[in-house]
């Protein structure tokens, strides 16, 4: 899957091995603790793994990566380097990974994201996903706080 959003200026296809470097830059680029290439290479390794990685030229500007337990998905991190936000990439990787799960026979996707994170909520709200849970105090930040997480869920479509 190679998709072009020539209007956009990126392109989109599957995350590959030789892909792990870029993804631990841009993780790390994006979250406090961020993913070392190792991590990144066990992640891509493990059963039902599957990603969609996002370029902007030649530069590596977003990942999502996700876990398949079928009929189940889990969206396990998605991030777009600051430089490339707010350019539609963060929702054309959903739309396309959705498209990979539903291949795979997936009904559900889930995704843990912090109650704090407004951008993040409101792409995936936009989406579709909705509210269907909590876990109270799951996220730390670099500072010692406690956030929530809240679990989001979107049942696809596979018709």
């Amino acid at each position: 899957m190679v998709q072009r959003f020539a209007a956009e200026g990126f392109e989109l296809r599957l995350i590959v091995p030789d892909d792990a470097r870029a993804i631990a830059a841009l993780h790390a680029d994006s979250f406090h603790r961020g993913w070392s290439v190792d991590e990144v290479q066990g992640l891509l390794k493990g059963a039902g793994s599957i990603g969609v990685i996002a370029f902007v030229a030649a530069e590596a500007a977003g990942f999502l990566f996700a876990r398949v337990i079928a009929p189940d998905a889990e969206i396990i991190s998605l991030a777009v380097k600051h430089d490339f936000r707010r350019r539609g990439i963060g929702g054309s990787m959903l739309v396309a990974l959705e498209g990979e799960l539903i291949a795979r026979c997936c009904d559900k996707i889930f995704l843990e994201v912090a109650e704090t994170n407004y951008d993040a909520l409101r792409l995936y709200e936009r989406h579709d996903f909705n509210r269907v849970g909590k876990r109270p105090g799951y996220y730390q930040s670099p500072q010692g706080c406690r956030t929530t997480a809240l679990l989001l869920r979107k049942n696809c479509n596979l018709n």
